[in-house]
């Protein structure tokens, strides 16, 4: 099998072809794409049935603490996935599981938690929180988007309930 049509499979979010593909040919798993981003990557970022195919990748040698070329991580791409919240969690909960560190900052200086907070649903930030994401973060002074400088996770909760609802029982600092 190529590796382009384990590729293809990803890109029309054709997780059974997917997984045909790589169970013909598992060190797939291990393959670095172009600007250092993987198959694992690509796949946390799918629809529905994705968290199938991210365990398969991991079983398979997937390293779950890969980092592209723009400090993208598999956890960052399930985060950053067009697609219900509920469905990004199960992905995060296979990576973590996989051995995915919940820490690992990427782009902009931003930890995981830091982008479900401002990019994800309260389910991603629910299941950060329970693999054991701090929450005592402050967003880097530098950060691109000017709200977020210094802020604590909290604040730019702000206007959601249930985002600081789950940050507030983990006893994230107001300030």
């Amino acid at each position: 099998m190529a590796k382009d049509d384990l590729q293809r499979a990803i890109e029309d979010d054709d997780v059974e072809a997917a997984l045909a593909r790589l169970a013909a040919c598992p060190e797939l798993a291990r393959v670095t794409l172009k600007r250092g981003r993987t198959y694992l990557m690509d796949a946390a970022g799918l629809g529905e049935e994705a968290a199938r195919l991210v365990t398969a990748l991991l079983e398979a040698g997937a390293d779950p603490n890969a980092r592209s070329d723009d400090a993208m991580s598999p956890i960052l791409s399930a985060i950053d996935a067009n697609r219900p919240p509920s469905e990004g969690a199960k992905v995060i909960e296979a990576l973590v599981l996989g051995g995915a560190d919940v820490e690992q900052i990427g782009p902009y200086g931003w930890s995981p938690l830091m982008f479900a907070v401002e990019r994800g649903g309260w389910e991603e930030v629910e299941a950060l929180i329970a693999a054991g994401a701090r929450v005592d973060g402050r967003y880097p002074a530098d950060s691109p988007l000017a709200l977020a400088r210094g802020a604590t996770l909290l604040s730019m909760a702000k206007g959601d309930e249930r985002k600081q609802e789950l940050l507030r029982g983990a006893s994230a600092p107001e300030r």
